[in-house]
């Protein structure tokens, strides 16, 4: 529920493409359970990408995705706080920022997990790893990029375009143009932590077109309370009389759950996707055999 639509009927009006509007087919919910399988279980997001992995799967030849274009050129998570971490050699300076963008993320998982699991999803534990990713790219041009890019870009994100698309035998992908990628992984930070570089190159390239805005990031969301109440009811259908979870503690979540669900959507509780996901792991285990501990 963005200004998306808007935006990308400007656009197409402008070049003269034909403007197309796909509904979503599948509840949150349902996308969800298929998305997990699809991804191989390696991606919390991208649930709302399986109307358009639809619509263009076996139908066409070729396709485009603009795939880290912003990353590269005008990163949301480029701040002077966190180029400052990585440039001053400081390891744990730049673990901490990184870890304090999840700090929610990580109270959500201890309230969630239980037994082994949640031992296994200690902070230590996510700690020591992530800094053995941010040395690597310790001394770059620009080192938040090319952490992000290298991670959340290469093992989330290329998941839509080169997993979810698989019936679609081209994916173009403009801006990991070799040439392109070459030049902008070797521009300095400064350049780019006024967020502008990526729309002012645009608008220089194709100034017939520099009047078509982007997006509102201010704009207020569209309505979604329907779509909210869907979601919490085949939720607390699957799960509020299910049988307890070895993965996962049940009653906070449940009891989130029927809130949402008796206040017709407009109470919007924090039902983490996570309990889909490890809901069907502990299928998969269940169906081979196996055990928590295994």
């Amino acid at each position: 529920p963005n200004e998306d639509p808007k935006i990308a009927a400007a656009l197409c009006q402008e070049l003269g493409f034909r403007y197309v509007v796909i509904d979503q087919q599948l509840s949150r919910f349902r996308a969800e359970l298929r998305k997990n399988r699809e991804t191989h279980f390696c991606a919390a997001a991208h649930g709302w990408y399986l109307a358009l992995a639809d619509f263009l799967n076996g139908q066409f030849e070729c396709t485009y995705d603009g795939i880290a274009g912003d990353v590269l050129s005008q990163s949301k998570f480029l701040n002077t706080h966190l180029d400052a971490a990585f440039r001053s050699q400081n390891v744990n300076g730049v673990c901490d920022a990184l870890l304090s963008r999840q700090s929610s993320s990580e109270l959500g998982l201890q309230r969630l997990l239980k037994g082994s699991l949640a031992t296994a999803a200690e902070g230590a534990v996510a700690r020591r790893r992530l800094a053995e990713e941010v040395e690597k790219h310790m001394g770059g041009p620009n080192p938040v990029a090319s952490f992000i890019f290298w991670n959340r870009t290469r093992r989330m994100i290329a998941l839509a375009p080169y997993s979810l698309l698989s019936g679609v035998p081209r994916v173009h992908a403009p801006f990991l143009d070799h040439d392109l990628f070459d030049f902008l992984t070797t521009l300095p930070s400064s350049m780019l932590m006024d967020h502008g570089f990526h729309d002012d190159t645009i608008a220089r390239a194709y100034p017939d077109f520099a009047h078509i805005p982007y997006l509102d990031k201010a704009a207020l969301p569209a309505d979604d309370t329907r779509v909210r109440l869907r979601y919490l009811t085949e939720f607390a259908r699957t799960f509020v009389l299910k049988r307890p979870s070895r993965l996962m503690k049940n009653l906070l979540p449940r009891a989130k759950m029927l809130a949402g669900v008796l206040s017709r959507g407009h109470v919007n509780p924090s039902i983490s996707p996570l309990i889909i996901y490890l809901d069907q792991v502990e299928s998969i285990m269940d169906s081979r055999g196996k055990t928590v501990a295994d």
